[in-house]
């Protein structure tokens, strides 16, 4: 039976705590990843529906206020300022 002294126990604890720590930050690193892909293929995909009037372009995107939106060659386009 070995016994330890405190600082050897402190030692121990502190190369446990770092280990969780470093486990922590990898799953930390992947979800902020994760939620950045989905973000920007969910801005991406919104804008690129199709569309044949101006109308449509606000049902699909009901987040986006009225006169920032036209529908051009078939797609919603986003206007710089509204007219």
């Amino acid at each position: 039976m070995h016994i330890y002294s405190d600082q050897t126990n402190i030692y121990l604890l502190l190369a446990k705590v770092k280990k969780m720590v470093e486990t922590l930050r990898l799953f930390y690193i992947m979800i902020l990843f994760v939620s950045l892909c989905l973000v920007v293929v969910d801005g991406e995909s919104k804008l690129a529906q199709t569309c044949s009037e101006d109308f449509e372009c606000y049902i699909k995107n009901p987040h986006v206020p009225f006169g920032h939106l036209r529908c051009f060659e078939g797609f919603c386009q986003q206007l710089e300022k509204p007219e």
